[in-house]
Parts: structure tokens; sequence; C-alpha cells
């Protein structure tokens, strides 16, 4: 576990959860499952923006819970039906070090009405080509 999931973990703990209530997923997502079923996908805080990979956002369900550390510290928890309430910034990993970071109005702007009759992620890669990247 790094450090950020570390602190998740022991949030875990205090809220109820015991060492043989919580399976931790490395290198998948969620983070941790718990026997209760619930679902806890750990993010670090990045400038009030949040970072999720592509296979990470087909991964989650509705409600699974989104659990944000920042410095060290517990600062929020959001479940995933729920994102367009939290106040941070989302952005998406693309590969090799690029990231994108979409409005949620450019986002949806992009999935109605895409350039050139493209495919989202055909649009999504033009941009990123576009911005030099």
């Amino acid at each position: 576990m790094n450090k950020t999931e570390t602190l998740a973990y022991n949030w875990l703990l205090d809220n109820g959860y015991s060492s043989d209530d919580i399976t931790f997923q490395s290198n998948k997502s969620p983070d941790f499952i718990c026997k209760d079923k619930k679902r806890f996908e750990v993010k670090k805080l990045n400038s009030n923006t949040l970072i999720f990979t592509k296979n990470q956002i087909e991964k989650f369900k509705a409600s699974d819970t989104i659990l944000v550390f920042d410095k060290g510290k517990f600062v929020s928890q959001f479940s995933w039906d729920k994102r367009d309430t939290s106040h941070f910034n989302f952005c998406m990993h693309i590969n090799k070090g690029k990231v994108i970071s979409v409005s949620d109005e450019l986002h949806d702007f992009l999935k109605k009405k895409t350039i050139n009759k493209e495919t989202y992620d055909a649009t999504i890669k033009r941009l990123l080509k576009f911005g030099g990247n």
C-alpha cells in the first residue's frame, strides 16, 4: 500500500470496519472492497484535482465511494454517482503521463456532438494531438 492507501485503510478501521472486513486490491479499482460489499477508491488531491484513469472509470459502480486525502489527512468522501456535486476538478489520465482536464460542460458537449462524427475517444485523442502532446 502507498501512503494514501494506508491512510484510507486506517480511515476504514476508524469508521467501524475490522481488518478482516477489508480486502485491499493492489493495482485494481476500487482499492478496497469490504465484506458488506461497499467499495472504496482512494484519491490524493492534487491542486483541487482528482485524477482517474480510463480503466478506473470503466470499473466504477455508481455506489462506489471515493475517499479523498490531502497532505496526509482525510478531506472528503462522495459516491461516484454524486461526483457532479463534489467541489473537485476531475482529470482523466490518458497514457504516458498525459492528462486531460475536461469541464463538465465540455464533456457533455463532446458526448453529444463529436467533431466530424468521430467517436468520443477519437475526439479526445485529436484534442491531445492538437495541443502538442
